[in-house]
C-alpha cells in the first residue's frame, strides 16, 4: 500500500475534525503567515476568505508597532532608542487605534462565523 501524501493526511484530519465536530487548528504555516502581521496582511487574509469588515481606521498604527517590533528584534535599534520620540499620549493613541482596528476585524470574523458564511462558495 502506498503511503499517503502530507496533503492527503491533512485533508483526512480536517474531514475527521468536521465529522466529530472538533476544532480545526490553523497554524501560521496553514495561513501562509511569515513574520508579524500588519493591517495590510490581516485585510488580505480576510479578503482571501471573503470575511467582510468595517474599519474605523486603516490600521496605520499597527504597521508602526510591527516596524518598531522588527527593529527591536533585528537589533537595528535599542529598546531605549525605539520609541524615545513618542510621548505617553502617542503610545495611548497607538494602543487605542490598534485595539479598535483589531476589534473591527474580529467583529467581521464573528459575523462571518455566526452567519456561516464559510459555507457559501
Amino acid at each position: 500500500m502506498l503511503e499517503r501524501s502530507a496533503y492527503e493526511n491533512r485533508i483526512q484530519l480536517i474531514i475527521e475534525s468536521i465529522i466529530t465536530n472538533s476544532p480545526i487548528v490553523l497554524t501560521k504555516k496553514t495561513l501562509d503567515i511569515s513574520g508579524n502581521l500588519d493591517a495590510k496582511k490581516i485585510k488580505a487574509i480576510c479578503d482571501k476568505h471573503r470575511i467582510r469588515y468595517t474599519l474605523q481606521n486603516k490600521g496605520v498604527s499597527l504597521e508602526k508597532v510591527k516596524n518598531f517590533r522588527n527593529d527591536l528584534a533585528h537589533g537595528d535599534v535599542s529598546f531605549s532608542e525605539c520609541a524615545r520620540d513618542l510621548t505617553i499620549d502617542d503610545l495611548e493613541t497607538i494602543k487605542d487605534e490598534v485595539l479598535i482596528f483589531l476589534d473591527d476585524i474580529l467583529q467581521g470574523m464573528k459575523r462571518y462565523y455566526d452567519g456561516k458564511l464559510y459555507k457559501i462558495s
